[in-house]
């Protein structure tokens, strides 16, 4: 970006009463300074020249470029949303620039998210969290966004996917304490085909339920939490 660079002179000696002087446009052209080293404010790429003046001769100039590469920005921000349930998505997208060249580095609470190296980042409820984005120009100049939230929408519904199921299908609620939880089948709302605790970690946590030796038909999955309370139910179709 812009700033402040010291040049130095490397080599040569300054025969008796010479100086050394410094150039911006060409060699002789504007005088920006004289000595060994020199220190230039630079707002946008500059070639400077130098060479040795004095009573006797005037040398051939050495030549510098400094290159002021472009500072990148990044945003990012969420659509459609930043609450989501199961089976909803939304899309973390970056504004950035310049606008060609960069690559992408995005972060979940502060941890790479592996693969993700696009533009674009779609979330589940699997990747609740706090995002940010990292650019990187071709110029290895780089810059950090600004950090979105994902987070459960809360809701009491049972969620069952896919449904209907060959046997094999997940369960979700809406957990925001991480409870022990336990899953209930039953057939005709009777006949207890399955039951099985399991430890959630966060609000919408996957629970895997296997009924492949289950007879097809229709059952009902009830959700109950450590005390035995009822979170929820629905209706799953098995089909064989």
């Amino acid at each position: 970006t812009p700033g402040t660079v010291t040049l130095s002179v490397t080599g040569g000696s300054l025969g008796s009463g010479a100086t050394w002087r410094w150039y911006s446009g060409s060699c002789g052209g504007t005088l920006v300074g004289t000595g060994a080293t020199l220190n230039v404010t630079v707002s946008a790429t500059t070639t400077y020249f130098v060479r040795a003046e004095g009573p006797c001769n005037t040398t051939a100039c050495a030549s510098v470029t400094v290159a002021v590469n472009v500072q990148p920005t990044i945003s990012i921000a969420a659509s459609p949303r930043t609450t989501l349930k199961p089976g909803q998505t939304t899309t973390l997208t970056a504004t950035f620039t310049p606008a060609a060249g960069n690559t992408f580095i995005w972060y979940r609470n502060g941890v790479v998210v592996p693969g993700a190296t696009g533009a674009t980042l779609v979330v589940t409820v699997d990747g609740f969290g706090t995002y940010t984005a990292r650019v990187t120009t071709a110029a290895g100049c780089t810059a950090l966004s600004n950090a979105v939230t994902i987070i459960a929408e809360i809701s009491n519904m049972v969620f069952i996917y896919p449904n209907p199921s060959t046997g094999r299908f997940q369960v979700r609620v809406y957990n925001p304490l991480g409870k022990q939880l336990t899953v209930i089948v039953y057939k005709s709302n009777v006949q207890l085909v399955y039951r099985r605790r399991m430890v959630t970690s966060a609000p919408y946590s996957r629970m895997d339920v296997d009924l492949r030796n289950v007879a097809g038909g229709e059952y009902n999955v009830v959700v109950v939490d450590g005390d035995n309370i009822i979170i929820g139910s629905r209706k799953i179709m098995i089909v064989r």
